[in-house]
């Protein structure tokens, strides 16, 4: 039944005419990844072991960066290939090494057939969990064992639906082993159709990843000097949901407070969100400066980040944190980056999907805005952080102690084994038989 209608709706996609967009960039890429594959490897793959990791975005990717590092450490010339499905990894560079990275190939069993065939992996590994039903069958059937790593499922996935459990029964038998991020995605893993005795907790490697990550300082060495000892708010990864309650509030702190500076750094920064935000503040009469330029030292109290990829180094020159994406069903962002410098943070009301913002919210690390009030909540939350620097200096490491390192080499102990370590007895390889 996949196989049918995955053919039927790839078949109508690649034949109608696309704007641009990111799924039109998606799907070009992947059309012809296949050949790209085989005459890679038929030209350049290299002798001996090799693993290939699917991260399809780079969230995925960097939540793998610390189990790779790992895992090459561990198995000496271990080669590694890299496929993903989000163009924004095309001119990504991960931090580790890679001899061959490249769009997946359409999820059909010839092309992925020929590309196992000719790549010759010896474990595939996902990150956090976006399996590919005929991508697991193939390697299945080729005999090449499946791992997911910091393997995620949200409790409002549509995974749990009843079409997607019937899906994932099929499938998850073939993977040989997943490192779940909690207690609860483990059980969520077994109800989606894994073997229980496939499934452990590892933790989420994505928390190495945060704490292992060199700060970038050069670039923000201007912006250091425009917020001097000033507190600085900072609202990163905004949505355009998150927008106007979060400039009504800059406007109210800007007014009640003449120390306090401000960055708003939107999730995605295009010429229309930038324009929107802009007209928005303009609106409610905040003086907004833009900054894009590491020799550029703003003037203004309220500043618009319009550089793409720093929001990480921005959070360490800022005093407190409210993170988008909360105020609409399964889109919070990342927590766990504000969390690692120690920041207190609030969310927006929709957060519960986000296991590591219910994890700061019930500890006490940050604060969740209601559906109704959220203005004046997060209006009244600033004030006090703002005005009690002990305070909210208590409750960013309260926030900072549940960004937990471990998981990465909790995975690893386990992957060790697909790629001809000896391998632990509570692990099914398919391989094993040979």
């Amino acid at each position: 039944m996949y196989r049918a209608a995955y053919h039927g709706a790839s078949r109508i996609v690649h034949r109608i005419p696309l704007p641009r967009s990111t799924l039109r960039t998606a799907l070009a890429g992947r059309r012809h990844a296949s050949d790209r594959w085989v005459r890679w490897a038929q030209a350049h793959r290299p002798d001996g072991r090799l693993v290939w990791v699917h991260a399809a975005s780079v969230g995925e990717a960097l939540a793998a960066g610390p189990v790779v590092t790992r895992l090459r450490s561990a198995v000496p010339r271990l080669a590694l290939v890299h496929s993903y499905t989000s163009p924004s990894v095309a001119e990504w560079h991960p931090s580790f090494a890679r001899v061959h990275a490249d769009y997946l190939p359409p999820d059909e069993p010839t092309p992925i057939r020929a590309v196992l065939d000719a790549v010759r992996p010896d474990v595939v590994v996902f990150s956090r969990g976006d399996l590919w039903p005929e991508f697991v069958r193939q390697c299945r059937l080729a005999q090449v064992p499946v791992a997911v790593v910091g393997a995620e499922v949200s409790p409002r996935s549509r995974r749990l639906s009843w079409a997607g459990r019937l899906l994932y029964a099929r499938v998850l038998p073939s993977v040989s082993w997943i490192g779940a991020a909690s207690e609860a995605d483990a059980a969520r893993w077994r109800r989606l159709g894994a073997r229980p005795d496939a499934v452990v907790i590892t933790g989420d490697p994505r928390h190495d990843a945060v704490l292992e990550r060199i700060p970038e300082l050069g670039t923000l060495g201007t912006l250091r000097t425009w917020a001097g000892e000033y507190p600085v708010l900072i609202g990163g990864s905004l949505e355009p949901s998150d927008e106007p309650v979060v400039l009504r509030v800059v406007r109210t702190i800007l007014a009640a407070h003449t120390d306090v500076h401000v960055l708003l750094a939107p999730h995605a920064v295009t010429p229309a969100s930038v324009v929107r935000v802009r007209r928005l503040a303009a609106a409610l009469g905040v003086d907004l400066e833009e900054w894009n330029h590491p020799e550029h030292t703003p003037t203004a109290r309220c500043v618009l980040i319009t550089a793409s990829g720093i929001l990480f180094d921005l959070y360490q020159v800022a005093s407190a944190a409210y993170v988008g994406g909360g105020f609409r069903h399964n889109t919070l962002h990342a927590v766990i980056e504000p969390a690692a410098y120690g920041l207190p943070i609030a969310v927006g009301p929709r957060y519960e999907s986000s296991r590591d913002a219910a994890a700061l919210v019930d500890a006490g690390g940050g604060v969740a805005l209601p559906r109704r009030g959220a203005e004046r909540v997060l209006a009244g939350t600033l004030q006090r952080w703002i005005a009690d620097p002990d305070h909210r200096r208590s409750v960013g490491l309260t926030a900072r102690s549940t960004v937990r390192a471990g998981a990465a080499a909790a995975t690893v102990a386990h992957l060790v084994g697909f790629t001809g370590a000896p391998t632990f007895d509570c692990i099914h390889h398919p391989r094993s038989h040979r």
